[in-house]
């Protein structure tokens, strides 16, 4: 917006507003807008038959503080439509692709992690049942080796309590299992933050570019150059767009894949609880409580 075109708008702003004052203090309003410029807009009521210094100063008053009022908006205004283009949208674009190689190391390590502790479900069932009908708790954690993950340490810490009844076996499974899931959700945050932000980072960098091109409208530049301007500034923001949905997208997808092995692994982990915590209640060699009648 070009500062001549600002000062038409603010006369013809004043003239309108000037025709709106109270008819109580008009009477000093003639001689002080015979100074504006002609075309300001607006209708000013006729003088008064009688006018006073009171009236005059409540004219000036209202002129002031309108003034006032319409110069710190339009500052606010402009400057931060000059902060925004100075600023531009590629430092956006820059943020939104950090934030996509965040997510990619998420997503690469999170994989890692659970390729690394899945186990069978039914194979291991029978081994430490196995295991326990055999030689007992000291048998089945032999069996388990060195088994880490949610299935690990769930049976290995309910071996560990074998010996302290059903009871206390069955809150020690509970206790870690969700010991275990804090270890599965990590960084898993990262991801469905990514997943509901990036959009919206994307579309304050396309808002940004939009800025631009309306700056590159008002700059009054003509033929190529203007037409590469506007251009440029749109291509910024349709890019920044597309690149925050690049980012929100996988991340979303990568989330709920995690999230649904999680589920799935801590049913198998509980499934395989159960069995042992069954073998506890009917086996009179364990120690259960069918064993000390």
């Amino acid at each position: 917006m070009g500062r001549a075109m600002v000062l038409d708008w603010w006369w013809a702003d004043m003239g309108r507003w000037l025709a709106r004052v109270p008819s109580g203090v008009t009477g000093a309003i003639p001689p002080l807008v015979a100074t504006l410029p002609e075309g300001c807009g607006g209708e000013v009521r006729p003088r008064a038959t009688t006018s006073s210094l009171a009236s005059a100063a409540r004219v000036r008053i209202y002129i002031a503080a309108h003034i006032i009022d319409r110069a710190q908006t339009y500052m606010l205004t402009e400057s931060l439509l000059q902060f925004f283009e100075n600023l531009g949208a590629e430092w956006v674009l820059w943020l939104l692709v950090g934030l996509g190689l965040l997510a990619i190391v998420v997503m690469v390590e999170r994989f890692i992690f659970f390729r690394r502790h899945q186990v069978d479900p039914e194979s291991l069932t029978r081994s430490v049942v196995g295991a326990l009908r055999e030689g007992g708790p000291p048998a089945a954690r032999e069996a388990l080796g060195n088994l880490h993950g949610m299935t690990g340490g769930v049976l290995k810490a309910a071996l560990d309590a074998w010996d302290d009844g059903v009871e206390s076996v069955e809150e020690v499974i509970q206790a870690a299992i969700a010991q275990q899931r804090v270890y599965y959700d990590r960084f898993l945050p990262i991801l469905g933050t990514l997943g509901n932000s990036a959009p919206f980072i994307g579309l304050f960098g396309t808002v940004i570019g939009i800025l631009g091109a309306f700056s590159a409208l008002g700059s009054g530049a003509e033929g190529g150059v203007l037409k590469a301007q506007v251009m440029s500034s749109i291509g910024e923001a349709l890019i920044a767009t597309a690149v925050g949905l690049g980012v929100a997208i996988p991340s979303v997808v990568a989330f709920n894949t995690f999230k649904n092995r999680i589920r799935i692994m801590t049913g198998n982990t509980e499934s395989v609880a159960r069995m042992l915590l069954a073998y506890l209640k009917a086996s009179p060699l364990a120690g259960g409580p069918s064993g000390r009648r």
